[in-house]
């Protein structure tokens, strides 16, 4: 997951997707659709944004990939199988990363 979503980032259209907190899109027919990021560090108000993407399988449970930048440096962040995903984030971006949220 990590070399996936870090070759992702090389991309500009990837990096502004997951920094939306909504998306409006429209159906061939013309139908309104309004799509929510399921990361819930967008609406949190943590002191630094984490960007990136969730997900769930049977296999893997509860997962999220994603990034932080801080003072120049990019951290990659992935948990899998998690019952507490954002505050299994927390702790880790914490205690091996060195930085509040």
């Amino acid at each position: 997951m990590y070399l996936i979503f870090v070759k992702a980032l090389k991309h500009s259209f990837f990096r502004e997707a997951i920094k939306r907190k909504y998306k409006t899109i429209y159906s061939s027919d013309g139908r309104k659709i309004v799509l929510k990021s399921h990361n819930k560090i967008l609406f949190s108000g943590w002191k630094k944004e984490i960007y990136g993407k969730t997900g769930y399988t049977r296999a893997a449970g509860t997962c999220f990939v994603g990034t932080l930048n801080d003072r120049g440096n990019t951290l990659v962040i992935g948990v899998f199988g998690c019952n507490d995903r954002w505050g299994y984030i927390k702790r880790i971006v914490s205690r091996y990363g060195g930085i509040s949220l």
